[in-house]
């Protein structure tokens, strides 16, 4: 499945709803009910594989909420939302 136009927010880590104590410079996604599954995010030219480790009820269908250090590797958090391409 895949998702352009994606909009990409972050969020502070922490014990996440996958049952894992995560760190915000894991790369990883705030993804729901596909623990330790894997998504490709694409940017700005760049490109980065992400784990899913948490839920994000507040996002949109086919948003994303990531670790800031899987954002900052995208974007600069001053930005704070982005709009991306990903695939599951």
């Amino acid at each position: 499945k895949r998702f352009d136009n994606a909009r990409m927010t972050f969020y502070d880590a922490g014990l996440g709803a996958c049952g894992r104590v995560n760190t915000n410079s894991d790369f990883q996604w705030a993804g729901g009910a596909h623990c330790f599954q894997q998504v490709t995010i694409s940017f700005g030219g760049k490109r980065a594989t992400a784990t899913i480790m948490d839920l994000c009820p507040g996002c949109p269908y086919g948003g994303l909420d990531l670790s800031r250090g899987l954002f900052s590797f995208f974007a600069s958090q001053d930005v704070g939302v982005i709009s991306a391409s990903w695939d599951f």
